[in-house]
């Protein structure tokens, strides 16, 4: 039970206590005797949860009663998730190389790559790392788990968006990459703002106008593929007419997980648009959220 439940809870039943006594139905010893069970239980409600910090809600002005238990259950999820990422990709420049180059590989033709598509023991050093320091925490203030995200949410990707802004070093020069989510479950008609965090576990808040200036990634779901990961048949022509493609796990045909991750020793000063590649060539995507 969350903190601000424990207090409804203990303001309510000390309120119906002090009704009755009131009103002379039990005398005010036993109100007393009451009282005191309710504080302890309180109190056992309190300390029963994993941690004593507060898990992570977003400060989006959004009612939860208008968002299924699903959507509210991947918000929080990916909300954790994006707070032990900023932690781990700010503090392990590896994973941000990783990070970078295969989001420029353009697996399914934007700049946008699956957390599945880490390699696994690059995601058995992020869980490790959500271990050590802390952060990440959801129901419960339990730590979120990646392997258990990835189930969670089907088709998680992480996204930069105005990739042609950023290269590493500016982004450091910033402050630090920003890790944000995307609000399941609410109407994109009604999204003015996303929540991220930075390299402190501390929220950052991105809106319309400051989108641009901000180096952030975001957490959100992949459009072009399946629950599996592969890419959404598409027809292709031949003489005898249209017929389905190969399945396929990328455009290129090869295991994204196994994508080369950038070798340049000046990574950090190369374009993010153009990581992947190492020829200086390639379309720069501009697509954005906001």
């Amino acid at each position: 039970m969350h903190h601000n439940a424990v207090e409804r809870f203990v303001k309510n039943s000390l309120n119906q206590i002090h009704h009755k006594a009131k009103k002379g139905d039990f005398p005010c010893d036993q109100a007393s005797k009451q009282a005191s069970w309710i504080l302890l239980i309180a109190g056992i409600l309190v300390l029963s949860s994993c941690s004593k910090d507060e898990p992570i809600v977003s400060p989006l002005h959004h009612d939860p009663a208008q968002i299924s238990p699903a959507f509210l259950k991947m918000q929080e999820t990916a909300a954790g998730l994006a707070q032990a990422f900023a932690r781990d990709f700010n503090s392990t420049p590896e994973h941000r190389k990783e990070l970078f180059s295969k989001i420029a590989n353009k697996f399914d033709g934007d700049f946008d790559m699956l957390v599945d598509h880490f390699k696994d023991a690059t995601l058995d050093e992020i869980q490790t790392s959500i271990k050590s320091n802390g952060l990440g925490k959801t129901s419960g203030n339990c730590q979120v788990n990646v392997r258990e995200a990835i189930q969670t949410i089907p088709k998680l990707q992480l996204m930069v968006p105005y990739a042609k802004n950023w290269t590493d070093r500016k982004i450091q020069d910033a402050g630090g990459l920003i890790v944000a989510y995307y609000p399941f479950g609410v109407p994109e008609s009604k999204i003015k703002e996303i929540v991220g965090f930075d390299k402190n576990g501390q929220r950052v808040v991105i809106n319309e106008r400051s989108a641009p200036t901000i180096p952030y990634v975001i957490l959100s779901q992949n459009e072009r593929t399946d629950n599996e990961g592969f890419l959404r048949l598409q027809l292709v022509s031949t003489g005898f007419g249209a017929i389905p493609a190969a399945k396929t796990a990328s455009l290129s045909h090869e295991n994204p997980k196994l994508a080369k991750v950038s070798e340049l020793e000046n990574w950090q000063d190369v374009n993010l648009g153009l990581l992947g590649e190492e020829k200086g060539l390639g379309a720069i995507s501009t697509q954005t959220l906001l």
